[in-house]
This record gives C-alpha cells, structure tokens and sequence, in this order.
C-alpha cells in the first residue's frame, strides 16, 4: 500500500534534488557523515516525472539508487509517479519503502462553484 506525503515536522528538512543532475552515490555518502541526521530528519524530494536514468541506465539501477539514499537514514518522497513506476515498485515491494507525494498535495485548489 502506498504511503503519502504528510508534511514533516518543523525541525526537519526538505530536500528537493533533481535526480538527473546528482551522483545518489556520492549524496547518499555524504548525507550519511551529517551529524544532524539523527536529530533532524533529512527529506529528499525527488521528481520522476523526466528522469532520464530510467530510459538509460534502468529501473533497477534507479531504485538501487533509492535504497542507498534511505539507507544513508534519509527519507525519500517520490513525486509525480507514473502508473508504470508505481506498478514496479510494488511488483518489487519496494512501494512501502517510499512516500509518496499525492498529487492532490501538490496542487492547488480551483474554488468550486456552487449549483444555484
């Protein structure tokens, strides 16, 4: 079952990180030597809507990746999962190991008009 994004308290931190332009690797290393870990919750934001290392290098090496982030004690929010992504993490039971941002969090709200 998926699990979605519910604001993390004030005293952690939200990271947005374009995936395509970071080495996870090295991040992960050094996300992992940060004192503060323990005492402020580190959130990375990650878009998958054009991540270009799906099509290059492949999904498995996409969520290797994923596991190294969390295992260096981040926690990781996907954003704008497809239907497909979505499908293999769960085929790989993967997808209770994520946040997920619903899409409704993310935008906003047109007013309703109400029927007179």
């Amino acid at each position: 079952m998926l699990s979605y994004f519910t604001p993390p308290p004030s005293s952690a931190r939200l990271i947005p990180v374009n995936f395509n332009a970071i080495e996870p690797v090295e991040l992960a290393r050094s996300l992992a030597q940060d004192p503060d870990i323990q005492r402020k919750p580190l959130y990375v934001l990650i878009d998958c809507q054009h991540l270009t290392c799906l099509r290059t290098r492949g999904v498995c090496h996409f969520f290797s990746q994923l596991l190294l982030m969390r295992r260096a004690g981040v926690e990781v929010v996907l954003d704008n999962v497809n239907g497909l992504l979505a499908r293999m993490l769960r085929l790989c039971r993967l997808d209770t190991l994520f946040t997920y941002v619903h899409p409704a969090q993310l935008l906003p709200r047109k007013p309703t008009r109400s029927a007179a």
